[in-house]
């Protein structure tokens, strides 16, 4: 499909109204009462229903803090999720249309796993600019193999997982990395969840854990993530359908 038909199909979705948050999950991120679950046991996520339904926040020992968010993609299959993860970072009008009060421009680092056809978008590391705790920041997104994060492939099928996104969320292209990211994709009956979790700050200098790793922001991370989820399950069956 040529750019000119893309660009009909985007502003299309531009017109479809970004979701609120759910009520219910802002409700719970303000709550602490979720497991402080380190990163070396990330595993557990895979079969521990109790841990996958749980949303909210928790303070944990290093200074940094938990956020832990589950949100509901109907209609939406598995192979739609590394596709869109390769696709969407080749221009940034398809980052945008994501979340268009919230994203804003969007490049990439290792440009040959982009041009097509679609292969893989992983290991790779991209550079979102967007808004995060009310904050115009430029990230880096480092992208790396599930089992970098302790997830054992062996787990996957008997737990109906069907795809992991994992990696280090950081600053200044990278060189700073302040966030580690799981988002783990489960098979439903009619769509996916995507269990997410966050440990944020818990490997910075404990005078920045203070200013920036706050209840305050990692709460705003949870919001963001919940309405970005639930706002790819509304755009993304259509572009998966029209540019794959």
């Amino acid at each position: 499909m040529d750019k000119i038909h893309e660009q009909e199909i985007i502003e299309e979705l531009y017109r479809m109204p970004v979701p609120n948050p759910d009520e219910e999950t802002i409700l719970l991120l303000r709550q602490h009462d979720i497991t402080p679950l380190e990163i070396k046991s990330a595993n557990n996520l895979l079969g521990d229903t109790n841990l996958q339904n749980e949303i909210g926040t928790v303070k944990l020992p290093s200074g940094g803090w938990l956020v832990a968010v589950k949100t509901f993609m109907p209609f939406v299959s598995s192979s739609m999720i590394p596709w869109w993860f390769w696709w969407y970072p080749q221009d940034p009008e398809r980052f945008r249309v994501w979340m268009p009060e919230e994203h804003f421009n969007i490049s990439v680092k290792e440009k040959y796993l982009y041009d097509g056809p679609f292969v893989d978008f992983y290991p790779s590391t991209q550079y979102p600019f967007e808004l995060i705790a009310g904050k115009r920041l430029h990230l880096s997104m480092q992208f790396v193999k599930p089992h970098k994060f302790g997830f054992k492939r062996q787990a996957f099928r008997p737990n109906n997982i069907a795809f992991i996104l994992c990696g280090h969320l950081g600053i200044i292209r990278g060189s700073i990395k302040h966030t580690e990211v799981a988002h783990i994709f489960k098979k439903q009956s009619n769509g996916l969840s995507v269990i997410s979790r966050f440990w944020m700050g818990e490997n910075i200098l404990p005078a920045f854990q203070r200013k920036y790793f706050t209840e305050s922001n990692a709460c705003e991370m949870g919001r963001h993530c919940q309405v970005q989820y639930t706002r790819l399950a509304q755009i993304l069956p259509t572009l998966y359908n029209n540019f794959r």
